[in-house]
């Protein structure tokens, strides 16, 4: 009658004396098993902010015919959250990559260590994209063209600088919908300036194309513009 109360005091201390797994910290990225876009860095961001992180401890691979080889990368902190990092690296179209994080590559402020990171991914193919050709006439002076997301925000995707009369290209783009937008750079100074009311200086003129352009995979949209 007593047997059982006995062995479960003794399997309670059993469990007492079990030291607990130390907490580890999980990094986020932005990775994709296909389709990674040719233009896009890796984005990894801590949980929270980290005591040390040995960059030595991360290895970027990219995979040739069957076997793996070691590429460099430009790896930087992001200058607006302590938390996030970026990875740099020129993209090769349908090319297939591996990031490697070490264990324990980084800890927090609470000593816990960081899980592996290793994920496998691979690029967009060519024949996604589309491209746009502008070509630009009666422009005396100085602009900036300005490539926009097709939302309020009219997020800047790409911009060209140009002189005069010209002929440019947007390459590579993602089969969305976009904007564009010329700044009129009086003084060639490469950005847009508000102007000085006091000195009755008015801001830069802005337009804007009249048509928002709808792109195809594999499709090539040209328009002028006077």
């Amino acid at each position: 009658l007593y047997s059982k109360p006995e062995e479960t005091r003794r399997r309670r201390k059993k469990d007492d004396d079990e030291v607990e797994p130390l907490p580890h910290i999980t990094f986020r990225q932005n990775l994709k098993n296909k389709g990674f876009d040719i233009y896009q860095d890796i984005n990894l961001e801590a949980p929270e902010p980290l005591r040390s992180f040995d960059l030595t401890m991360v290895h970027l691979f990219e995979k040739v015919d069957t076997l793996e080889h070691k590429v460099e990368f430009e790896m930087l902190q992001d200058s607006l959250s302590s938390r996030k990092y970026i990875i740099k690296h020129p993209w090769e179209f349908e090319s297939e990559y591996r990031l490697l994080i070490d264990s324990a590559a980084a800890y927090n402020y609470f000593g816990h260590p960081s899980n592996e990171l290793n994920q496998k991914f691979s690029v967009q193919e060519e024949a996604y994209y589309a491209k746009i050709i502008l070509v630009i006439s009666n422009l005396k002076g100085n602009g900036i063209v300005q490539l926009l997301d097709n939302t309020d925000k009219e997020k800047v995707l790409q911009q060209i600088s140009i002189e005069n009369d010209s002929e440019i290209e947007f390459p590579y783009l993602k089969p969305e919908k976009y904007k564009i937008r010329l700044i009129l750079d009086r003084n060639g100074n490469g950005k847009w300036d508000i102007g000085n009311i006091e000195a009755g200086v008015q801001p830069e003129q802005v337009l804007y194309f009249q048509k928002i352009l709808k792109l195809r995979s594999n499709f090539e949209v040209r328009e002028e513009w006077d």
